[in-house]
């Protein structure tokens, strides 16, 4: 009696007169995972259909770590059958362990359901008296006779939701968007660890340094590490691509040659760089390593407020001729792009230090305004660039108006704040890469670094957060380094020299050849920047949406524009 009419799919009702070599054939693939794979459980492949799973020397080693740890992280190259042998060990799993709860999840839906189609088609292949049956069967779920039940779902904080998994399974985990996998990690992985037999296997293709990454560095080697750190930490594995039966060495000169050196040494030799070219070169972004910023109490939990460094004394300041300087980028909307302030220590122009991030992606722009002014003036109110454009007119409206800030920053005398074109966006990413990579600028900020990891040209000449991921703190960043190596700073001045020979061969990125030098030269020609500004905001022509009311009521430090 075949399930809802498909064929060799035993139902769970249906009983099974079993011979004793077939009570034998069971009893031995209940206790031999990798017997039960390479003898009855068959693979669609890509060229010859159905065929029988004969597994690879480290696959065989992946099924041992498994059955021998609870906590596995693999870190495997592309097209060596990753997905594959975790199909198969929790096939078997859920085969013969009853009143169990297997979620396989990825960072797509889409493929955490293809997934378990080629579970179903494998569980179809299986000989009928091999099967358990099963009570349910479709795209998202499916369950047999035992109880045991298997489902998918995406890797985000609402996935599983609900749920309390035995065996989790996370593919390509390094695929999942920055800022939702921490998100998932909070909300799902406590109660996985608070369980004594539960288990969680995560297999990916590295994609930039990223929480894949950080749950990678803080892993264990099973040879190395001591018998309780292999219970309660995740156990590391690496397969690259010429751990495959027949790769040659010309099999990879090949691949390489047809998707680069750079995207071959991430997909196939296993290495955390970028998903894709970032801003920062990646030996560079592997040294950022963050700080633990100090504790802050009594602040409304919307708001993540890290301090790094307590403000100096003023004397101190003076004496030396430091500045504190301060930079916000302005959110769209509640929930949606996060509000944030800089704050860097400028001993010069190329001697800065980040000492206080402010950030919210809940708080309207008043109420974040508001908190940010009290932070500000904690460090005796720096000059303060908001860029103009959209919703930081009403974040620059805020602070002139409301909160009477004296040291808001205008780029020009005719225009308010810094209006931000497709030049000066240019010019501020190209001094971001030399300052963090000349080690102008020391980062202490994890979101920030994080960010970095995945600052990319998203577009031609247009930059942001690859992959989805937020850049909200990279651009509050490169505006205040735009700020330091602009002739508005107001603190100890260094001229920024040119790149070096070994910098233009080796840091320079494909593409942008002599854009950093470009950078320099028009950051040091005031003249130009104030002339772009203004080119900037008849560009964005944003009319009435964000319109202030006259500014000529104050004097200020700097005039105020009309």
């Amino acid at each position: 009696m075949s399930f809802n009419g498909i064929t060799n799919l035993r139902d769970a009702k249906e009983s099974v007169k079993l011979k004793p070599w077939q009570l034998a054939k069971i009893k031995r693939c209940a206790q031999d995972p990798l017997y039960f794979i390479n003898t009855y459980m068959y693979i669609n492949t890509k060229d010859d259909g159905m065929q029988l799973f004969k597994t690879w020397p480290f696959q065989d080693a992946a099924i041992k770590r498994f059955l021998k740890y609870r906590f596995n992280i693999n870190r495997w190259s592309r097209q060596v059958g990753k997905s594959t042998i975790v199909r198969g060990f929790i096939l078997w799993h859920a085969m013969f362990h009853k009143d169990q709860l297997v979620a396989m999840l990825a960072n797509k839906l889409s493929l955490a359901k293809e997934q378990l189609q080629l579970l179903r088609d494998s569980y179809v292949a299986l000989p009928y008296w091999l099967q358990p049956g099963v009570k349910l069967w479709n795209k998202m779920s499916i369950q047999f006779s035992n109880n045991t039940r298997i489902l998918v779902a995406a890797s985000s904080p609402d996935g599983i939701r609900g749920f309390s998994p035995n065996l989790l399974y996370l593919d390509e985990f390094a695929f999942l968007r920055s800022g939702m996998a921490e998100e998932f990690c909070a909300s799902v992985f406590p109660a996985i660890s608070a369980g004594k037999k539960t288990r969680v296997i995560i297999t990916s293709t590295p994609c930039g340094l990223n929480k894949f990454y950080q749950m990678w560095e803080d892993g264990v080697d099973e040879d190395k590490a001591s018998y309780h750190d292999l219970m309660s930490k995740y156990v590391r594995s690496t397969v690259k691509w010429n751990e495959v039966p027949g790769r040659t060495e010309q099999w990879g000169i090949d691949e390489m040659a047809r998707i680069g050196e750079q995207k071959f040494r991430q997909e196939y030799e296993c290495e955390f760089i970028g998903s894709a070219i970032t801003l920062i070169d990646y030996k560079i972004l592997q040294e950022l390593t963050p700080s633990k910023p100090k504790l802050v109490r009594g602040l409304d939990k919307m708001y993540s407020l890290r301090i790094f460094q307590e403000p100096m004394s003023k004397q101190k300041l003076e004496v030396n001729n430091w500045v504190y300087i301060a930079s916000i980028d302005t959110g769209y909307g509640i929930r949606q792009d996060y509000h944030v302030l800089q704050i860097l220590l400028a001993r010069s122009s190329t001697d800065l230090e980040q000492v206080c991030v402010l950030s919210s992606n809940e708080a309207t722009i008043e109420d974040f305004a508001m908190i940010a002014n009290m932070v500000l003036h904690g460090y005796y109110d720096p000059d303060l660039t908001i860029e103009y454009n959209g919703p930081g007119a009403l974040m620059y409206n805020r602070f002139f108006e409301n909160l009477q800030y004296e040291h808001l920053v205008n780029y020009d005398n005719k225009f308010r704040g810094l209006w931000s074109g497709d030049t000066l966006k240019q010019t501020a990413v190209m001094l971001l890469k030399l300052y963090v990579q000349r080690f102008y600028v020391k980062l202490h900020d994890e979101s920030t670094i994080q960010e970095l990891m995945s600052f990319t040209e998203t577009t031609k000449k247009h930059w942001g957060g690859g992959g989805g991921n937020h850049d909200d703190h990279v651009t509050a960043l490169y505006w205040l380094i735009y700020h330091a190596a602009s002739t508005w700073f107001q603190g100890n001045q260094v001229e920024l020299p040119f790149l070096t020979g070994l910098e233009l061969m080796f840091t320079s990125m494909s593409g942008h050849k002599g854009a950093e030098d470009a950078a320099i030269e028009f950051v040091r020609d005031k003249d130009a920047v104030e002339e772009q500004n203004g080119i900037s905001r008849i560009q964005y022509n944003q009319g009435a949406a964000y319109e202030l009311p006259d500014m000529r009521l104050r004097p200020e430090r700097n005039p105020q524009p009309v």
